[in-house]
């Protein structure tokens, strides 16, 4: 659904009266002094005397000072409320944003004001208000609030008797002993209240991501049913598991599932309690949740090999496709044979194709299709086939009353089916104009004294301008890749070419000029700019058996001018966690870096040769994705799953800059997968990019809220 425009608060009112105004009667101009010959009651006198006597109300004065908002003017957020902070040049009597009074412990010379949302885009005018009283706009920001914020979904899934979307996602539970590298979360959409919740999956420890081979919510989309197949971490063979996930918490787990139904390819809730309708190799069955009670109910004698699987209107009627494609069958429970509704002579209409999903549209009495000639309507009485969109790019379609929710690349967008369109309303808008792909991204930095971010991608360099949220491409030679670096005050990015059997790193500016580059011995794990200095700081693990390290520092301004320093042995050198990146400071000489367990931060003091580790799991409490560095104040931060921290590199302690709490930390859209991040000087903030969202995250440090600025 389209968000709905919020006329400006400015223009608001109770009742949208129009103002009154403030002399609401004519006065008559005096033609003469005013004389005072007639006795008065002492109030009025006192009055007149004044008058007399030339004296005069005080004029009330202007605001004066400058007010100004912290962060970009336009994010969108799925948060009933948004947190604006700013500053003041001078003393104010008052902030307000949209009507809401902002708080100040200094006079307003820092504010903050935390204003509620409505669905859609709102205006939120600031005004800054003298000690007098009198008030003065300051200008507006722009919060677009989304109903839902999705992680990239690799299936979608109507959940039964409810107004309810499940879906799995990429995203990143609490408890890193789940999984390695990218995980998986059930996302819960309720249609009707407009809300999301994310649940990770408490699967079997996987040494990858596992793939997800089936998955069917039950009971009205408290529950889910899911099969994960991959390499098992801990006893180093292959898993195979059917999990059950209580979104409430109550239970949850992993089940080893006999029977035929351990060979399902495809299962939907039946609608009866804890029963599931499946395809296997042997036909068509029913099953209870644990797999203790499966049932063969239709043979494969009537050579049907089904590449989809939906139920009908009640829980004794179902459809399946034909992997042969063009065919569709309906099932009913206690017919020995499958009845066909759609095939070469069979109805009419639109060629059905090779179909990958299928949803049944009660309000139609249809089936809706999607496969290789896009979406297809079947209509179950008439059987007659109708083409709804012939885009063949739609992996899943779920229906909803009169509405299609379909994946695109594993995002969800609606399609009204009433209307007779075939245009597709995305659920949250993804791109910018002339942006670049931000899931690609591989580094972030901020130009000093400017809203401006340069965003390096595979393809070169991109400006984002956050004050109006634009993208505008910038320049660098194609094929970058990790590790790689970018700075944004310099205009110069650099990355590892791999050359024979050994690494090369260059540096050029955004104009495709090469200003240096250096062959290093072994693996470049992570690059680094340092913003004061411009120089390029790589760590390299030496080649051979051994753990030692090397930090390679290249000096752009004077072109062949490499630095060696040796590091000496750090425990965990050769962890993928180190490609996350690195904070160098050159002028206190210190390098940091994910510790090799996730949690913590190494520290190298390069002078002196020394290292600790900092970040307790208490402290961190999820995985660490991601570190950057603000060079003004010498301050290191670190990204985890759920938590924000810092410290002053000067400073051996960690300090947390909020609450820390999974699965929040302040409020907005969550951090699922946090890969690269800078600071934005002098704001107290930061620009955090997510891989799971595809999106770029401002994070304000002192409140801990979340916004997005670009898709």
């Amino acid at each position: 659904m389209p968000p709905h425009p919020r006329p400006s608060l400015a223009q608001s009112g109770p009742g949208n009266l129009p103002p009154v105004p403030r002399n609401p009667f004519p006065v008559k101009e005096m033609e003469s002094p005013m004389r005072c010959p007639i006795p008065l009651a002492p109030l009025a006198l006192a009055l007149v005397a004044a008058a007399c006597s030339g004296g005069g109300g005080t004029p009330v004065q202007p605001p004066t000072g400058e007010v100004r908002v912290l962060g970009p003017n336009s994010t969108r957020t799925n948060s009933s409320t948004t947190i604006v902070r700013g500053i003041a040049t001078e003393e104010q009597g008052g902030v307000e944003v949209a009507g809401v009074a902002a708080t100040s412990d200094d006079g307003f010379r820092t504010w903050r004001a935390e204003v509620p949302l409505e669905f859609g885009r709102n205006e939120l005018e600031v005004v800054q208000i003298a000690a007098g009283g009198a008030r003065n706009s300051a200008g507006t920001v722009q919060r677009e609030r989304l109903r839902w914020l999705f992680s990239e979904l690799s299936s979608l899934r109507s959940a039964p008797g409810s107004d309810r979307l499940v879906g799995i996602g990429l995203g990143l539970g609490p408890d890193e002993e789940s999984y390695v590298g990218t995980g998986l979360d059930a996302v819960v959409l309720d249609l009707e209240a407009g809300t999301q919740s994310n649940h990770p999956l408490p699967i079997e420890p996987f040494q990858t991501a596992p793939s997800l081979g089936l998955f069917t919510p039950m009971d009205g989309g408290d529950r889910a049913v899911m099969r994960m197949s991959g390499w098992g971490r801990d006893c180093q063979c292959p898993i195979d598991d059917f999990v059950t996930v209580d979104f409430a918490g109550a239970t949850s787990g992993s089940i080893q599932t006999p029977g035929p139904f351990l060979l399902a390819s495809h299962a939907i809730a039946t609608g009866r309690t804890d029963e599931l309708a499946f395809t296997s190799l042997d036909g068509f069955g029913f099953s209870s949740v644990d797999g203790s009670d499966a049932v063969i109910a239709v043979r494969a004698g009537l050579d049907f090999q089904p590449s989809a699987l939906c139920r009908g209107p009640d829980d004794s009627t179902f459809y399946a496709a034909d992997q042969r494609g063009g065919m569709l069958w309906r099932i009913t429970r206690g017919q020995s044979l499958a009845e066909q509704i759609a095939g070469q002579f069979t109805g009419s209409g639109a060629n059905l194709g090779r179909v990958r999903s299928l949803s049944y549209a009660a309000a139609l009495g249809a089936v809706l299709c999607t496969g290789d000639q896009g979406l297809i309507r079947v209509d179950t009485t008439t059987l007659a086939r109708t083409s709804v969109t012939g885009e063949p790019e739609l992996d899943a379609v779920v229906s909803v009353g009169e509405r299609a929710f379909v994946l695109i690349e594993g995002n969800p967008e609606e399609i009204d089916l009433t209307s007779g369109s075939s245009i597709r309303e995305p659920l949250l808008p993804r791109g910018l104009p002339a942006g670049p792909d931000w899931r690609k991204t591989l580094a972030l930095d901020h130009r000093t004294g400017t809203d401006r971010v340069a965003v390096l991608v595979p393809d070169g360099v991109h400006w984002l301008d956050l004050a109006n949220a634009r993208a505008e491409r910038g320049g660098v030679m194609p094929g970058v890749t990790a590790p790689a670096a970018v700075d944004a005050n310099r205009e110069a990015a650099a990355w590892t070419v791999p050359i024979d059997q050994r690494v090369r790193i260059q540096i050029v500016d955004f104009e495709r000029r090469f200003l240096d580059s250096a062959d290093v011995d072994g693996e470049a794990l992570a690059l680094a700019f340092d913003s004061d200095s411009g120089a390029l700081a790589a760590l390299v693990r030496d080649p051979g058996p051994t753990e030692a390290a090397r930090l390679v520092i290249l000096d752009p301004a004077v072109p062949g001018r490499e630095t060696i320093l040796p590091l000496g042995n750090l425990p965990g050198i050769g962890d993928l966690v180190f490609h996350q990146g690195i904070a160098w400071i050159s002028h206190l000489e210190q390098l940091g870096g994910p510790a090799p367990h996730g949690r913590g931060i190494t520290r190298v003091d390069v002078s002196r040769g020394l290292q600790s580790e900092f970040g307790d799991p208490p402290l961190l409490r999820t995985r660490l994705r991601t570190l950057f560095l603000d060079p003004l104040t010498d301050t290191m931060g670190a990204v985890a799953d759920t938590s924000l921290v810092l410290s002053p590199s000067a400073s051996a302690n960690w300090s947390e800059s909020s609450n820390g709490r999974p699965p929040q930390l302040g409020i907005g859209p969550s951090l699922l997968a946090p890969r690269a991040a800078c600071a934005l000087r002098g704001q107290s903030a930061a620009v955090i990019f997510d891989l799971a969202l595809g999106a770029l995250f401002h994070v304000d440090l002192t409140t801990g809220e979340r916004s997005i600025v670009a898709l």
